[in-house]
């Protein structure tokens, strides 16, 4: 196992250095200066041009390049382009918010989407099966951000059960975390928890058709110890790959969500760095969303030799 895992690590770190490289080349084809933003209308050419040396813009791309993934190594993030604030203070205050909604929607995906496939695989064409189409068909032709309103306008606006706005840290206050926490995680974590199902109703339906699960049932098995221990445990290699591979959508899910609850978080820092070509800010945040990627799915791999022992002797 533990070969197993150096093997994957080791598969991560390639994909790490070209990531970098993307996300650093990427964002210098935005138009528009930097420098130019900051320094103002008013500003004079010379000045300009000064103040692209002392932010070091004036050296050449690989050179840019060559100091970030430097400084990455030492920890240092880097300062912002425009306040001169060290990006590791300014996420600080922003990456907890979009974890915490991140964490709590993919809890709802889990406690949703699992027990919902599961049941509607157990009974293909029965009522549950039915309920299940009417759910995936309903949250995934509905906008995450269209959603995000409609529940703002009902279960805030009119009915006054949940804020509106803002965010309540979870060490402070849990009860009144969960209801700053409820409307934006339930709008972000529907959409997974609705690929979720269809998944583990597909995998779920396959594993009820052969043969191991015929042979428990001979054995005197009761009908949940056969779903649970022998149906829905041969079908968890598929979901935990959807499960990981929808961090990507989770993350900017909770971007969009975040601007329409108007809660703190990254995608307030993001947007705002990107309007002002600050360049430090957006490539240290994406760069840390990568690493997240790149982990979670490394945990799913582990999760891969841990759920069938075939796939670390391959």
């Amino acid at each position: 196992m533990i070969s197993y895992v150096a093997g994957r690590l080791l598969q991560s770190v390639p994909v790490l250095v070209l990531a970098s490289m993307a996300v650093f080349s990427v964002l210098r084809l935005i138009p528009g200066d930097p420098a130019d933003i900051i320094a103002g209308e008013d500003a004079s050419p010379a000045e300009v041009e000064a103040l692209r040396e002392q932010l070091g813009l004036s050296d050449p791309i690989p050179v840019q390049y060559v100091k970030w993934i430097g400084d990455l190594a030492r920890g240092d993030l880097g300062v912002s382009l425009r306040t001169g604030v060290p990006v590791t203070e300014l996420l600080e205050l922003s990456l907890p918010p979009t974890l915490e909604l991140a964490a709590a929607s993919y809890a709802i995906a889990l406690l949703l989407g699992i027990p919902l496939g599961t049941i509607a695989g157990v009974k293909p064409r029965s009522i549950w099966d039915w309920a299940l189409s009417l759910f995936t068909i309903a949250t995934l032709g509905v906008p995450t951000f269209l959603l995000g309103v409609l529940l703002l306008w009902v279960f805030a606006v009119n009915l006054g059960w949940f804020p509106a706005s803002g965010r309540v840290s979870f060490l402070h206050d849990p009860i009144d975390s969960m209801r700053y926490l409820a409307l934006p995680a339930f709008a972000l974590g529907t959409g997974l928890a609705a690929v979720l199902a269809r998944y583990t109703r597909t995998t779920v339906q396959a594993a009820m058709g052969q043969d191991y699960i015929r042979t428990a049932r001979a054995k005197g098995l009761k009908s949940h110890q056969v779903i649970i221990r022998h149906a829905l445990r041969n079908s968890l290699i598929p979901i935990v790959t959807i499960v990981a591979l929808q961090l990507g959508n989770i993350m900017a899910g909770a971007v969009v969500i975040e601007r329409v609850f108007t809660r703190p978080g990254l995608g307030r820092l993001v947007v705002d760095a990107i309007l002002n070509r600050d360049y430090i800010i957006v490539q240290s945040t994406l760069i840390i969303l990568v690493f997240l990627f790149v982990t979670v799915n490394l945990a799913a791999d582990v999760a891969y030799g841990l759920l069938d022992p075939r796939v670390r002797r391959s």
